[in-house]
This record gives C-alpha cells, structure tokens and sequence, in this order.
C-alpha cells in the first residue's frame, strides 16, 4: 500500500522569512492546487497539550463533520495528532457512498511522516487499517501553523477544547510517556534546586578569563553555581 503524505509545499520556504500573510497565501496556493476543493474534501487535523499529566487532546474540522476529544492522561502532543488523523480516517470510511477523495491536513510533520513509515506505534498501525478498507483516495498534506488558515485554526481550537477536558488520573502508562513524565519530574527537580543557589550570582563570573571560553562546559558552570 503506497500512502501519499506530503510534507512539503510548492514553494520552498522558512516561517522566519516569512509574514504570516504571506505565508497564508503560500499555503493556499499549495491547498488549492494540489487539491481542488471542488475534487477533495478538505480535513485539517491537530493535536493539542496543555498539561502532561492531564493529557492531549484531538481536533478534526471540515465542511462536513468536526470534532474534538481528549485522548487519556500522561498522553503527548504527537498522540493527540495520531488520534486526530485517526478519526479523521474513521469517518471518510463511514461516508463511503458520499466521500471519494479527501485530504487530511496536518501541522506536524512527525505526523505524516510516521503515515508511510514502519513505525510500529499502534495509533499508526490502526490508520494504516483504516486506509487499506478506505475505497476512495486519501492523501496527507502538511498546513503551515498560527498563519490565519481558517480550518486549520479551528482544528486548533477544538484541540485545546479536547485537551481541557478533565480526566481521572491512569495508573498505567505508555512506555513514550513514562520516559516524557521522567524527563519532566527530573526537569523540575533541578529547576527547583539550582533556582535558589543562582539566585545571588552574577553572569560576570563566566565573563572572566579563566573561566570562557578557555575551560570546559562543566568547570564554568560550576564555577558559576
């Protein structure tokens, strides 16, 4: 099964160099040629994260159906997108008679490309079933983010709607977000601790001679603290 996800648009560009009118106008020109919206039923997708512990939420908005849910506790942005997608597939596969080819826009590259690869993520596994019963053509194509696309921004919007509803804690935890909630506990924890002892020093110290750029990393920050 061959998964068409484009990641690209049809002019080369980097969102510094860019205004975000100028980069709306990129994105719709990319939207409207690839994908004719008298041919393709547009879908923009996204996912949104709030808080780690409370989870991520989803959003799906076209012209024929829009969505939004929140996906479980200690669950990431990526998942919140994967779940978007997801949904997005389950109904085109429920509007066989009316949908023949759709898109499905999302702003996280991650996203798309883990469509066609073999990550063995069970949220990608579930979407590439859905595509193989899916009879019509169903494309992926990246939308530029915060530029002023209408669908894209109301995806956003049900996706922090999705990820504010409040959830009971689980117990039971993805191996990616265990390691994320680690990260995060670790994170804090030096946060706390180095806030209080840099509270008094002065960044003259690092300016010194013996300290930059003459000494390793470790021996000036020690030197700072």
């Amino acid at each position: 099964m061959v998964i068409d996800a484009r990641v690209d648009l049809i002019r080369k560009v980097k969102k510094r160099d860019f205004c975000p009118i100028a980069l709306s106008a990129i994105a719709l020109e990319t939207i409207h040629t690839r994908f004719p919206l008298n041919e393709w039923l547009h879908i923009c997708t996204d996912g949104s994260l709030l808080n780690f512990s409370q989870g991520a939420g989803a959003g799906i908005f076209s012209d024929s159906f829009s969505f939004y849910l929140h996906i479980r506790t200690f669950t990431t942005h990526f998942d919140g997108e994967l779940k978007a997608i997801y949904v997005a597939l389950q109904q085109c596969a429920v509007r066989l008679d009316t949908i023949e080819r759709a898109v499905i826009f999302s702003d996280s590259v991650s996203a798309l490309q883990a469509q066609p690869s073999n990550c063995e993520s069970l949220r990608v596994q579930r979407c590439r079933v859905l595509l193989k019963e899916f009879k019509g053509k169903v494309s992926f194509q990246c939308a530029l983010s915060h530029c002023g696309l209408r669908d894209n921004e109301a995806a956003n919007f049900l996706a922090k709607k999705g990820a504010a509803i409040l959830q009971k804690s689980c117990t039971h935890l993805l191996l990616h977000s265990a390691k994320w909630e680690i990260k995060r506990i670790f994170k804090q924890l030096f946060h706390h601790a180095t806030s209080p002892a840099a509270a008094d020093k002065s960044w003259s110290v690092l300016r010194e001679f013996h300290c930059v750029p003459n000494s390793p990393r470790t021996v000036c920050c020690c030197s700072y603290v």
